[in-house]
C-alpha cells in the first residue's frame, strides 16, 4: 500500500512539473518570437536558449532554426556595428565588439565568422601600428601619450567595460611613456579589471543551494531566506576616487526549494544592497520581510500567487529610523503588478522608487489588499490610481508626492489618515456615499495626535489644495472636511451638506454644484 502511494505521488509529482516546464518552455517561445518581430535578436537568443533549456523533447529541429536563424541576425548586427567603430579608428572598441559577435556563431554561418575573425585580425594590427608609432615619439610626447591612454582606460573601467580598461591599460605600458609609479598604478588596475572579468564570468551560472543562507521556520519547517550570497561588491580607487562595482546574478530566479525544502518566506534584508536588477519571487512565498530588497536596482519585480504580506520598516516620525521598507530606494522599478492574494502593504515597502504603475491583483476585483501602509508608494511617479475594492486603511502620508490627478476612494475604506494623498497634483476625487458614516480622515483616532504631536509636525490635510472636482456624500462630518479648503467646506454646508458633484471655476475660488 505505500509502495503504491510512492508511486502515484511521484507521478503526480512529474506530471505536475512537466506541465509547468510546458508552460514555461511556451512562454520563451512566445517571448523569442515577439523579440523578432522587435529586431531585438539578443533577447531572442536569449529567450530561445532558456526555451531549449527547459523544453526537453518539446524542442525541435524548427526551434533550433529559428535560434540559429536569431544567432546569425544579432552576429550581423554586431559585425555592422564594429564595422562602423573600425572605420572610426576605434580598434579596441572594434576587437571587443567582433569578438562579442563570434559567441553568436553558428555552423551553418561560417562565411561570417571568417570574415569577423579576419577584421579583428586586421583591427589588432591597426592597434599595433599606433603602438609602434607611439614608441617612435620624443620622450615627452610618449609620457603624453602613455598618460591620455591610461585617462581612457579609466573612462572604460567607470563605464564597466573592464576589457576595454585593460587594453588601453596594456597600450600605455608597451608605449613606455609612463614612470615607474605611474606603470605599477596601470599593472595595478589591469589585475583589478581582470578580477572583476573573472569573477562575472564566475557567476554566468544557475542558482544552487550554496548562493542562499536559510533558516527553518519553526511554524511548519519551511525555509526563510536570510542572505544572498551570490552579489558581492568590490570598490577599486581609480584616478585617487573609490569607484564600486556590483558583481554576481543580478537577474535573480529564487529557487522553489533550497537544501530540498519549500521556500515560504523572504526574510529581513536578505537581499538588500545587493545589486540585483531583476527577481522573480517563488510561488509559495507568503511573506516578504522589512528591507528584503531594499537599496537595489530593481527594474524588474514578478511576485508568486500566494504572497500575503509585505511587510514594512520603521515608521517615518520615530525618532530612530533603523529599518527600512521591503523595496524601498529601488529607482529604477517602475511598475508593480500584486497577487490577488496580498492583504497588506507595510511602512515605506515601496517609497523612493520609481513606480508609474502599480496594479492591486492580476484582476482588480479579485484584490484582497486592506491596508496600505505609512510612505507605502511615497515619493514615487504615479499618475493614475486604482485601490483595490476590499481596502480598509490608508495610512500617513501612504500616496505623497506622486503625479495623481484624479481618485476615486473605494467603498470600504473606514481611514484615511493625514498627507495620505498631500503633493499631488490631484483635479478631481469621488468619495462614495458610502464612506460618510463610517470614515474618520486624519484628525480622528489619528498617531499625531497627544503625545507625539510635536514630532509629527502640522497638521497635514489628507488631500491637497489643486482640487477642482470634489464628489462627496450627504452629511460630512465636519472633522473630515478640514480636509479641504475653506471656501468649498463653507459652500457645501451651504448647500446642507448634500450628496452631489462640487466644481471650483476656472478663474477664481469659486465653488458650484454640478
Amino acid at each position: 500500500m505505500i509502495k503504491r502511494f510512492i508511486t502515484v505521488t511521484l507521478f503526480i509529482c512529474l506530471v505536475f512539473g512537466t506541465a509547468f516546464a510546458q508552460e514555461t518552455y511556451r512562454e520563451h517561445i512566445a517571448s523569442a518570437t515577439e523579440h523578432m518581430k522587435e529586431l531585438n535578436y539578443e533577447a531572442a537568443v536569449a529567450s530561445y536558449e532558456a526555451a531549449k533549456r527547459v523544453g526537453g523533447r518539446s524542442w525541435t529541429n524548427r526551434n533550433e532554426t529559428e535560434l540559429n536563424a536569431a544567432k546569425d541576425r544579432r552576429m550581423d548586427q554586431l559585425r555592422n556595428q564594429a564595422d562602423g567603430l573600425f572605420q572610426a579608428a576605434k580598434y579596441n572598441e572594434a576587437i571587443e565588439m567582433y569578438t562579442t559577435a563570434m559567441k553568436y556563431s553558428t555552423p551553418g554561418n561560417t562565411r561570417n565568422v571568417h570574415a569577423v575573425q579576419a577584421r579583428i585580425v586586421e583591427a589588432q594590427a591597426a592597434v599595433d601600428k599606433q603602438i609602434a608609432e607611439a614608441q617612435a615619439q620624443s620622450a615627452a610626447e610618449r609620457t603624453a601619450t602613455s598618460r591620455a591612454t591610461v585617462v581612457k582606460g579609466n573612462d572604460y573601467f567607470i563605464a564597466h567595460q573592464y576589457a576595454l580598461a585593460v587594453a588601453e591599460y596594456e597600450n600605455a605600458v608597451k608605449i613606455g611613456g609612463l614612470n615607474p609609479a605611474e606603470t605599477t598604478e596601470a599593472n595595478r588596475l589591469i589585475a583589478e579589471a581582470k578580477d572583476i572579468i573573472a569573477k562575472t564570468e564566475g557567476y554566468n551560472r544557475t542558482l544552487v543551494d550554496r548562493d542562499f543562507n536559510v533558516s527553518q521556520n519553526a511554524s511548519d519547517g519551511k525555509l526563510t531566506i536570510t542572505k544572498y550570497n551570490a552579489a558581492e561588491s568590490k570598490t577599486v580607487s581609480i584616478a585617487g576616487k573609490s569607484y564600486t562595482f556590483i558583481l554576481g546574478i543580478l537577474d535573480v530566479v529564487i529557487p522553489t526549494r533550497l537544501h530540498n525544502t519549500e521556500i515560504t518566506i523572504i526574510g529581513e534584508g536578505a537581499f538588500k544592497n545587493t545589486g540585483i536588477t531583476s527577481v522573480v519571487v517563488p510561488e509559495e512565498v507568503v511573506e516578504i520581510g522589512t528591507g528584503a530588497f531594499s537599496g537595489n536596482r530593481l527594474e524588474k519585480v514578478t511576485f508568486g500567487s500566494k504572497l500575503v504580506k509585505i511587510l514594512g520598516g520603521t515608521p517615518e516620525g520615530q525618532k530612530e529610523v533603523t529599518e527600512e521598507g521591503a523595496f524601498e530606494g529601488n529607482h529604477a522599478l517602475t511598475e508593480i503588478i500584486f497577487p490577488n492574494a496580498l492583504t497588506e502593504i507595510g511602512a515605506r515597502a515601496f517609497k523612493d522608487c520609481g513606480l508609474i504603475n502599480v496594479k492591486f491583483g492580476a484582476t482588480l476585483p479579485a484584490s484582497r489588499v486592506v491596508t496600505i501602509s505609512e510612505s507605502a508608494f511615497r515619493n514615487n511617479k504615479l499618475t493614475e490610481l486604482n485601490l483595490p475594492p476590499e481596502l480598509k486603511t490608508i495610512n500617513r502620508f501612504a500616496f505623497t508626492n506622486n503625479q495623481i490627478q484624479t481618485l476615486t476612494i473605494p467603498g470600504k475604506v473606514e481611514l484615511i489618515y493625514q498627507g495620505a494623498f498631500s503633493n499631488n497634483p490631484l483635479l478631481a476625487l469621488i468619495l462614495p456615499a458610502s464612506l460618510a458614516s463610517v470614515v474618520k480622515i486624519n484628525d480622528i483616532d489619528c498617531p499625531r495626535i497627544g503625545a507625539d504631536h510635536a514630532q509629527f509636525g502640522p497638521f497635514v490635510s489628507a488631500f491637497p489644495e489643486s482640487l477642482n472636482r470634489v464628489t462627496l456624500p450627504a452629511s460630512m462630518h465636519s472633522s473630515n472636511m478640514l480636509n479641504f479648503t475653506a471656501n468649498l467646506r463653507s459652500f457645501y454646508e451651504s448647500q446642507r451638506s448634500a450628496a452631489a458633484t462640487y466644481v471650483r471655476s476656472e478663474t477664481s475660488n469659486i465653488w458650484a454644484r454640478q
